[in-house]
């Protein structure tokens, strides 16, 4: 603790953590403006239209229903639901309110968003691409950016969804499985 304090004295800061090279953002303002972190009127009126047809479609199809609402925390903060369909994504940015949803950046899996007409949904719905085989640590940069900017981040930690029922154990978990 004496050799600590001694290089708090001399301005000598600790050494960086090894996994500080993958938080540390390098990203341009062109990969921030991809996730929709700068969002303009027009795409926040268009967004705010399909979130409001959408919940109304999940509510009447799939008896969409949110409780606990008021429980969600100031910014920042993580959700890190379970993860065993396609739409979960769809369902929990559509479950929490306009305020927080304005704040809230979705992980997706980046093979569902290329091309010009996913990648415009993908700004849309704040969804960062991860594909954690080649791009995991942008994806990592980009969200640790998002955090640091006082935003809300949705991550599934168990992987990517599904669409029938598979048990967890039979398949391959990629990302951050504990």
């Amino acid at each position: 603790m004496e050799r600590i304090r001694e290089f708090k004295a001399q301005g000598i800061s600790g050494v960086r953590s090894p996994l500080g090279r993958y938080f540390y953002c390098r990203d341009s303002e062109e990969e921030r403006r991809k996730i929709g972190l700068y969002q303009g009127r027009l795409e926040w009126v268009f967004s705010v239209v399909c979130i409001k047809l959408l919940k109304v479609f999940l509510r009447l199809f799939f008896r969409l229903e949110a409780r606990g609402i008021e429980n969600i925390p100031a910014f920042p903060f993580i959700i890190a639901p379970n993860h065993c369909s396609n739409m979960d994504g769809f369902v929990v940015g559509l479950s929490v309110p306009l305020a927080v949803f304005k704040n809230l950046y979705l992980q997706g899996y980046q093979t569902y968003f290329q091309g010009w007409l996913p990648s415009l949904f993908a700004r849309l719905a704040h969804v960062i691409p991860i594909d954690p085989e080649t791009f995991l640590s942008k994806a990592l940069q980009l969200s640790s950016y998002v955090l640091k900017k006082n935003r809300a981040l949705c991550i599934f930690p168990r992987g990517e969804g599904q669409l029938t029922a598979v048990s967890w154990s039979s398949r391959k978990v990629s990302g951050f499985s504990p």
